[in-house]
């Protein structure tokens, strides 16, 4: 009975030398690499979930809310302009006139002109002061008004031919295609599915994070180095085991 108790000790002893051989093999082949590249992959992961965590990626969520609310009111939007569109081509055209007048060689010398007289005028008020003439102060400064008028009316019509060229760069076609592709964009992702998207990735970026940190707490030369005690125990059972069975049989 005896020697069968050292038997199985020392076959114990043989399979934990066995398997701590295999999970040294293992641990420097599979658990070594794959631990080096968790611990590299941390810096990314944290910089992941500060961004998932970040007022910015918030401000986006809220931003898309508010745009797909805000899609009837855009239908409605692009219906208005689509019907008001032949009206505003006809202004479009009065506006090009506009611009074309107002940039002409024969404006700009006029508004030169009424500059050159505003100056001279200017400096006439001293002598209209001396001769009680100051009811004439709003004659000699219509010439400056005028001027500016015509500046005014310069810039005006810049700023029409500008939207001229958004009116043609923009059919009501168009529109109403980009809002319904902003209708769909909705439809397919609500923002509640967003939501979810964002906080399953949070969940996911955590819990990769807690995988990284727990393998750090156990790195590959700690858990060789167990693996390497666990086979020389076995060696050493086993050894024991075959010494006192043979000093058994040396007293029999």
């Amino acid at each position: 009975m005896r020697q069968f108790t050292l038997g199985i000790l020392a076959g114990l002893g043989l399979s934990l030398v066995a398997l701590s051989a295999l999970g040294y093999v293992l641990a420097s082949s599979v658990y070594e690499p794959a631990y080096r590249r968790m611990v590299e992959a941390k810096p990314m992961l944290e910089d992941a979930l500060a961004l998932l965590e970040s007022s910015e990626v918030e401000g986006m969520l809220s931003s898309y809310r508010e745009l797909c609310s805000a899609i009837p009111k855009a239908e409605a939007a692009a219906e208005a302009y689509s019907k008001a569109y032949p009206a505003l081509v006809k202004l479009s055209g009065l506006a090009q006139e506009m611009y074309e007048v107002s940039h002409s060689r024969q404006y700009n010398e006029m508004i030169a002109a009424l500059e050159k007289v505003a100056e001279a005028a200017s400096e006439l008020k001293p002598l209209l002061a001396a001769a009680g003439l100051t009811d004439l102060y709003a004659l000699v400064d219509s010439a400056s008004m005028a001027a500016e008028f015509m500046r005014e009316a310069q810039r005006a019509s810049e700023a029409a031919a500008e939207g001229s060229k958004l009116l043609e760069s923009m059919p009501p076609e168009e529109l109403k295609a980009q809002v319904e592709a902003l209708k769909r964009m909705a439809e397919e992702l609500p923002p509640s599915k967003l939501e979810g998207i964002v906080q399953a990735a949070r969940v996911n970026v955590r819990e990769a994070l807690a995988v990284v940190e727990k393998a750090e707490r156990h790195p590959p030369g700690q858990l060789k180095l167990l693996l390497a005690a666990a086979g020389a125990a076995g060696i050493a059972l086993s050894a024991v085991s075959v010494a006192v069975a043979r000093h058994s049989m040396g007293l029999q």
